[in-house]
């Protein structure tokens, strides 16, 4: 009994430390501005103002603003300019139910939202609130699905990887139907923020190995990451080496063969 009292305090004093940390924090956090010219100075300064940075005022108060080059035109046209046109929304929450677009977000966060539109986001804002709709209708663009180039076989499947990583990872899911196909995304690279995703069969791979791949992923540090070989050469245990630490494959069912077969504890 006599050390719950002392107890009580040290848990206090823990408390209000944490809580002054994350008032810290917030205070820190740039946010939406309520006002429309300055919230679309914000981004274009944020942005550095380029020529295909679209601003689009929506009767009677909305504004738009995307990426021209960077979005998917129909979805613009057909969810969500034709839903807004000659309706007033009093605040950003009514938005929502009339966009019929997946993963609709609102945020009054300055940093999330410049994030969201450099991703391929359309910007919606209600002007006089400090509050954005962040609709996602990224253009996805690649080329369509061929035969591997460095990897072609006479007998068996004749498609290989390309550019895209949603279109990969389907291609994946198509040989592998199971739920324990695990499927993290990470990104690496402080200026291109590069996508990737690492892949995984639960019971199968070695947890150990899957965390320390997760880790050396995390760890990589540099502006830009444009090509899965040179990740593979920032993970490796012993670039030097004459033989192979790890494979690069351009055919989908090599990996699901990887990811099937390999048992990485031994």
């Amino acid at each position: 009994m006599k050390f719950k009292l002392p107890f009580k305090k040290k848990q206090q004093k823990s408390e209000e430390t944490n809580a002054v940390k994350e008032n810290v924090v917030k205070e820190n956090v740039e946010v939406i501005a309520p006002s429309e010219n300055d919230f679309t100075q914000l981004i274009k300064d944020a942005t550095n103002n380029p020529a295909d940075l679209i601003i689009k005022s929506i009767p009677p108060n909305l504004t738009l603003i995307y990426i021209n080059n960077l979005v998917n035109d129909q979805t613009l046209n057909e969810h969500i300019i034709t839903n807004l046109q000659n309706n007033f929304f009093e605040t950003p929450e009514a938005i929502w139910p009339a966009l019929s677009i997946p993963e609709v977000n609102i945020s009054n966060e300055l940093e999330e939202t410049i994030a969201s539109l450099v991703n391929g986001s359309v910007l919606i804002y209600v002007n006089g609130y400090s509050k954005v709709v962040l609709a996602p209708i990224l253009k996805r663009e690649s080329r369509s699905l061929s035969t591997p180039e460095n990897e072609s076989q006479v007998i068996g499947a004749q498609v290989g990887f390309n550019e895209s990583l949603s279109t990969n990872i389907s291609l994946v899911r198509r040989y592998i139907i199971s739920p324990n196909l695990c499927n993290e995304e990470l990104k690496v690279g402080k200026r291109t923020h590069t996508s990737l995703s690492l892949l995984y069969m639960k019971g199968i791979a070695s947890d150990q190995m899957v965390n320390t791949l997760r880790q050396r992923i995390q760890e990589v540090d540099v502006d830009a990451l444009l090509d899965s070989a040179v990740l593979l050469e920032m993970i490796d245990d012993n670039t030097l080496s004459p033989f192979p630490q790890m494979l690069l494959t351009e055919r989908p069912d090599r990996f699901c063969d990887g990811l099937l077969m390999v048992n990485w504890e031994s």
